[in-house]
């Protein structure tokens, strides 16, 4: 039994690479609320709504997620022919996700130009933000040495 589902969003980056006729790929990686498609040299996210889109991804409403995630293993195959995303699953069941009924979500990112007031303004912003206690790491000596390198100042002109 084929699923079809319609709605959610795509990435731009995504969308403005020219697909051939068809593709043939397969599950390559899978996490609680993604699951990576190895196309050739391309790797597509799709994810649950739960998380943001990737720049070379889809995210779908979570029930329509949960859904398909609870049949894809490592290894099904993977169709992208035209506007359609067909994945096969080992536990049987077939699942088509129309991309072009997805929302095109743009994650282009947009060159900024900043002066040394903007970049003052950004160092004090995140001397303000306790890196140290949300990293969820184990501060021990030795990854402090690395952490207090990589949040040292730098010469600012000004």
């Amino acid at each position: 039994m084929t699923q079809e589902l319609k709605s959610g969003l795509i990435s731009s980056g995504l969308v403005q690479i020219p697909s051939p006729p068809k593709a043939s790929g397969q599950i390559d990686s899978l996490f609680d609320h993604s699951f990576n498609v190895a196309f050739e040299e391309d790797l597509l996210n799709v994810a649950s709504s739960l998380l943001d889109c990737s720049s070379f991804g889809i995210s779908l409403p979570e029930l329509d997620f949960e859904n398909l995630r609870m049949y894809v293993l490592i290894g099904d195959r993977a169709i992208r022919k035209e506007d359609r995303l067909t994945i096969y699953t080992s536990l049987g069941g077939v699942f088509e996700i129309m991309l072009s009924r997805l929302t095109k979500v743009d994650l282009k990112i947009i060159p900024v130009r900043a002066d040394a007031t903007l970049i003052r303004t950004i160092i004090r912003t995140l001397d303000e933000f306790p890196v140290e206690e949300n990293t969820g790491l184990v501060i021990d000596a030795y990854t402090q040495k690395y952490l207090d390198a990589l949040t040292a100042p730098f010469f600012v002109p000004g």
